[in-house]
């Protein structure tokens, strides 16, 4: 009976690993590559514009997100048939779980980002607002990257 009880209190007090919730900072973390642009009539709402999936140099645009708080840029042009390295930018990054900013700091600028969802193998920021056509309203514009 005791054991009973034993195995009983031990199953009902552990947590199943997907349970466990991992901190948004902690999803940050590792390597991103630029994979599409959506444009939202508001957060959550349906896509008002989406652009085809980045292809070829601009798909290989990456993102890298250190635990220690490093961060690092790298971008890509064609050159003949290869894709060679355009722009490399070393800074550091914070992102406040509460308001889901993300500030990437470089030497000279700092560029702040709202996140608007992040998993462990997608992340969109909203870059800001921008217009439509003629639209005088403001829509959302999201990048995404994948891990």
């Amino acid at each position: 009976m005791m054991a009973i009880t034993a195995l009983l209190l031990s199953a009902s007090c552990s947590k199943k690993e997907e349970d466990i919730a991992v901190p948004e900072k902690e999803l940050l973390v590792g390597s991103w590559k630029f994979s599409q642009s959506l444009i939202f009539h508001q957060a959550g709402d349906t896509v008002a514009s989406a652009n085809p999936p980045v292809e070829g140099c601009a798909a290989m645009q990456t993102w890298t997100f250190a635990a220690d708080g490093k961060h690092s840029f790298v971008s890509y042009r064609k050159s003949g048939s290869d894709c060679v390295v355009r722009t490399t930018r070393a800074g550091t990054y914070t992102f406040d779980a509460d308001t889901k900013e993300l500030a990437i700091t470089y030497p000279n600028e700092t560029e702040i980002f709202q996140v608007f969802k992040v998993n462990e193998a997608e992340m969109w920021w909203n870059i800001g607002p921008i217009k439509l056509d003629e639209d005088t309203k403001d829509y959302l514009h999201m990048l995404v990257f994948r891990k």
